[in-house]
């Protein structure tokens, strides 16, 4: 009986301490959910102070203590969300929905993300099961026509925003979006219908009044753009995205006193919103009143002298008026109070870069993109700062790469297109202007860089079309007549040529490079007289323009009426100290009166100007090598490659200098093998390149190279002396006779007439 007794008793212990586990468990668990939900509780709390960051503690530990209620995963995204930080919100909405099937808000937050990241699919995807539980859901088919206006699929979109607004006949938002597809497909009728009801539906949403002017002003109607936009403002007199656009229809209509106006109301309206003073600023020098944007800029400053943004955004309008200390001093301030700040970094690039301080400019885009690879404004103003280095490769891969990371950079497009456009690329340089009128289909800058670009492809109906698209959108800008000018004399239209000039001019009688245009279209019809009278009386007019002169001197020059023309391009200097084109010029002058060392004087001054340009220091080497001061022209050539590595004649004419000095042939024949592979077909760099072979002894590679430098030019004496030579080396003293004879007939002069004369003694 005993054992009997004492399994009983240790069976009873067991069961006894079974129950008592069941019941401390269920206490704990009931303890657990308790917790949880005083967690929500006080997030919720927090939520409604608009104390994010409160709630998001308290949220994340109710998701933690409860990992699988979708309510906190649901109030967790919320929270997320009203910190931006779209990725956690996203996921957690869509644990929400994972959590509890039914949860409708929380898919349809989710697919609401899904579009803004540009994830249609999976954002149609979600509203469609929110459909498979709710069929008459307005929201959701709304979200699926946003899906499918963002995969451009129009028609598609407009069935779904239809369907919304059938569901919800007083859904503002579903009717403006309708509207706003209806615009994609070019129904502008049926759009205007659907942006009205939408403002008569809301009388406040400030959206539906943006978009209505949208269309009204790409349809012209400019009185109705301005209408609307008022009528906005007066329901929404806070709106200051009304404001703004107002004003820039104001300038449009050439009315920027109106515009000032209605802006300063706004400032008066919110005077303590430092975003209104920055936008206000930003808005005057996006239309390139500088000098408004600066007195906003500063009076932002000064009221809020702690917002770092108003002083980034006033760096650069001191660097859009040149204003370069100003700049630096501002930018500078900033970086005392964060060394690391990324966006001043790449202004104090853009500063050295305006300085022509290249490498400093390179070492501070590069740091910030070494921080932050993504900062496609690095990459862009890193491409502006190869680009006047004269690096046009590397200027094209960052401005790619600026493009890649920002696919609607305006500025990065029309770099790109200039960049072709200057390399003669003409089929890439119109596909990055055409996506940049698309983009941009109201800016006249834009369809005029696409016109020029036409023009240049020799495509001239096309070129008219966009250079009429810019005189409609810039009506005071004489760019546009000048460029339909020169495409009706590219057609030989002269008479309509004349009319586009003289118009250009009557716009802006002060338009110098319309002049320029006139005059060289002038000069090409044997009418140079004619031109020098204009180029006179614009001058009687604007006796300061420097450019004015220039043309005059350019036009005596090319006359040959050099007296005159040195005094015209000397005054333009005086008036410019900076005219790049004005020392060439004056320099050529001087080099066609055998002036030399007169050139000379005027080349380097322009390089102490500009010591980069590679082209004019080759030039002054050239002239050295001339007076055979082999010390001098070396040191220019050796500059010139500085500046520019790729450069070929520099590397050929360097190349000579060592061969003449006796300098290390094997670096001379690495200089001349770089020149020939930047100019195959070059004589010049050809002759330079065998000549280095014969002093090597390699008499089978200068041979062919010059065969066919005497075969291009004939009558050239150096190439039938050098080759002479190497046919005389190679063992074939017939031929070496016939080449140094012919030398000798074509005026050999110097060092080599004297060695081809003893060669020939020798061979008769």
């Amino acid at each position: 009986m005993a054992p009997t007794s004492e399994i009983s008793s240790v069976s009873h212990h067991r069961r006894f301490i079974a129950i008592c586990s069941a019941v401390l468990l269920l206490v704990v668990l009931a303890g657990c959910t308790r917790s949880a939900q005083s967690y929500l509780e006080k997030g919720q709390a927090y939520m409604r102070k608009g104390d994010y960051d409160s709630a998001k503690i308290e949220l994340l530990n109710a998701v933690r203590k409860a990992p699988g209620s979708a309510e906190a995963h649901y109030r967790l995204a919320q929270a997320y969300l009203a910190k931006q930080d779209v990725a956690d919100a996203l996921t957690h909405f869509e644990s929400a929905a994972q959590f509890d099937s039914g949860n409708v808000d929380a898919r349809l937050e989710a697919a609401q993300l899904d579009n803004a990241s540009g994830q249609y699919d999976k954002a149609e995807s979600a509203a469609k099961e929110v459909l498979a539980i709710d069929p008459q859901n307005a929201i959701a088919y709304q979200l699926i026509g946003e899906a499918g206006a963002g995969r451009g699929s129009y028609e598609n979109a407009i069935v779904a925003f239809a369907k919304s607004v059938e569901l919800n006949s007083s859904n503002a938002s579903a009717e403006m979006n309708l509207g706003l597809a209806e615009v994609a497909v070019h129904r502008y009728s049926l759009a205007e219908e659907s942006l009205q009801k939408a403002i008569t539906l809301d009388p406040k949403f400030v959206p539906a009044y943006l978009n209505l002017a949208n269309l009204y002003h790409l349809e012209s109607r400019f009185h109705e753009t301005e209408e609307t936009l008022r009528r906005g403002i007066e329901q929404n007199p806070d709106a200051k995205e009304l404001y703004l656009l107002c004003a820039s229809v104001l300038y449009e209509e050439r009315a920027p006193n109106e515009a000032h106006s209605l802006l300063e109301t706004l400032a008066a309206r919110l005077p303590n919103v430092p975003d209104v003073v920055l936008s206000m600023a930003d808005f005057y020098l996006q239309h390139n009143d500088t000098n408004s944007a600066l007195a906003q800029y500063q009076r932002g400053i000064q009221q809020f002298p702690a917002e770092v943004t108003l002083k980034v955004h006033a760096v650069d309008g001191f660097l859009a008026a040149n204003r370069i200390v100003d700049a630096k001093h501002l930018n500078d301030e900033v970086l005392r109070s964060n060394p690391n700040d990324a966006v001043a970094l790449t202004q104090r690039g853009r500063i050295f870069l305006s300085s022509g301080k290249f490498a400093d400019a390179i070492a501070d885009f590069r740091a910030v993109i070494a921080d932050d690879p993504t900062s496609s404004q690095a990459h862009y103003f890193l491409g502006v700062t190869y680009r006047q280095h004269g690096d046009e490769g590397q200027a094209q891969a960052e401005f790619q790469e600026a493009l890649r990371l920002s696919p609607d950079m305006s500025e990065a497009l029309q770099s790109l297109a200039d960049l072709f456009l200057a390399q003669g690329t003409t089929e890439a340089a119109e596909g990055y202007a055409q996506r940049l009128v698309q983009l941009s289909p109201k800016d006249a800058a834009s369809h005029l860089l696409l016109g020029r670009v036409l023009l240049s492809a020799s495509q001239f109906p096309a070129a008219r079309e966009q250079f009429l698209d810019a005189k409609a959108l810039a009506p005071t800008d004489p760019s546009p007549y000048a460029y339909t000018a020169e495409a009706y004399a590219s057609e030989n239209n002269d008479s309509a040529a004349e009319k586009e000039f003289q118009a250009s001019l009557r716009i802006d009688p002060y338009y110098t490079a319309g002049l320029d245009s006139w005059t060289q279209f002038l000069v090409s019809r044997g009418r140079r007289s004619e031109a020098m009278a204009r180029a006179n009386q614009y001058i009687v007019t604007a006796p300061t323009d420097a450019n004015a002169h220039f043309i005059l001197g350019w036009l005596y020059a090319g006359n040959k009426q050099y007296d005159d023309a040195e005094p015209e391009l000397q005054q333009a200097l005086q008036l410019d100290a900076k005219l790049e084109r004005a020392y060439i010029e004056l320099g050529d002058l001087y080099q066609a009166r055998s002036e030399t060392d007169k050139a000379i004087r005027q080349y380097v001054k322009l390089l102490s100007v500009n010591p980069r340009l590679a082209s004019i220091q080759v030039l002054v080497g050239n002239l050295y090598l001339d007076k055979n001061d082999l010390n001098a022209a070396r040191k220019y050539y050796e500059a010139a490659l500085v500046s520019d590595p790729n450069s070929g004649l520099a590397s050929a004419n360097l190349a000579w200098v060592y061969v003449l000095q006796g300098g290390d042939l094997n670096v001379a024949l690495g200089l001349a093998q770089h020149a020939k592979q930047q100019f195959p077909a070059l004589p010049s760099v050809s002759d330079t390149l065998a000549w280095i072979y014969y002093l090597k002894g390699d008499y089978r590679g200068a041979l062919p190279l010059l065969l066919e430098c005497v075969q291009k030019v004939p009558d050239h004496a150096t190439y039938h002396y050098h080759l002479g030579m190497v046919e005389l080396s190679d063992g074939d003293k017939a031929k070496a006779r016939s080449q140094l004879e012919a030398a000798m007939q074509l005026k050999l002069s110097g060092d080599e007439a004297t060695r081809a004369r003893q060669t020939l003694e020798q061979l008769n």
